[in-house]
């Protein structure tokens, strides 16, 4: 059933390039969205896609996985003195 409701939709930028929808993409990051960042999150993924897609043919799974890297490093940084140690509590 997935198979048919994408092949309805058509193959889109993200398909291309990461092998995924990007209305699935974007689905999920507002599904798992919990601190607020989707809309950062979708805006760094189409800058990353577009990016992709301008290098045509000449592209690589380790490049494009650095262009989606850098497109969320730049958007979203943390805080100064920001903690990033998970604490567990029981």
């Amino acid at each position: 059933m997935g198979e048919r409701r994408h092949s309805r939709g058509g193959h889109d930028a993200g398909c291309r390039t990461l092998g995924v929808p990007l209305r699935g993409l974007r689905r999920f990051l507002k599904a798992a969205d919990h601190a607020g960042a989707a809309a950062l999150l979708d805006e760094a993924l189409t800058a990353a896609v577009s990016e992709i897609v301008d290098w045509g043919d000449a592209w690589s799974a380790s490049s494009a996985a650095e262009a989606v890297s850098a497109a969320i490093r730049v958007r979203i940084t943390p805080h100064d003195g920001a903690s990033h140690e998970v604490t567990h509590t029981r």
